[in-house]
């Protein structure tokens, strides 16, 4: 087997290093060096479910089927989706949603007691695609949400805030 040239190893190196990244600068060279690296990315994630909303949907969109998300799902009774979603006042899309989408916001209040559970409040919006079966429910799976809090409408913090991802079997 014959080894690689010096010039042919010189090369590589040399076109690696130009192509490469540089590190984002944070006010500065960081912790007083800079460097350069390569990212290789292999990794190939599929979106199995996209819950982010179009930026011309409406609230009463939510009320009907609207192939986001079940209209039906767990809310408050005797209340609409266009109730208890609220389109934040001032509040800018995140970089995940520009130009296509839209935040939105869940409102929670006594009206979101749920078949008479009165010891606490839900709203959930369920994928209109999410079944017992899809592809979501088998192998490896990464979830991604974001939740902005409203500074305007502080969380109670005196008590608890479930948010959960279960399987089918509940088991986790």
């Amino acid at each position: 087997m014959s080894s690689p040239s010096i010039l042919a190893v010189l090369t590589t190196l040399a076109c690696t290093a130009l192509a490469a990244p540089s590190r984002p600068s944070y006010g500065g060279q960081g912790f007083g060096f800079s460097f350069r690296h390569r990212q290789i990315n292999t990794t190939r994630c599929p979106i199995l479910l996209d819950g982010r909303v179009p930026s011309n949907a409406t609230l009463a969109s939510f009320d009907t089927e609207n192939g986001i998300f079940n209209p039906d799902y767990v809310k408050g009774n005797n209340v609409t989706w266009s109730q208890i979603l609220e389109e934040p006042a001032g509040v800018l899309p995140s970089k995940f949603d520009v130009p296509d989408y839209k935040p939105i916001e869940v409102t929670i209040n006594d009206d979101s007691i749920f078949q008479k559970q009165y010891g606490f409040r839900r709203a959930g919006l369920q994928f209109a695609a999410d079944s017992a079966n899809d592809t979501s429910d088998s192998g490896v799976v990464t979830l991604h949400w974001s939740v902005k809090q409203d500074l305007q409408k502080p969380l109670n913090l005196s008590h608890e805030y479930l948010v959960s991802s279960s399987s089918l079997s509940l088991s986790s």
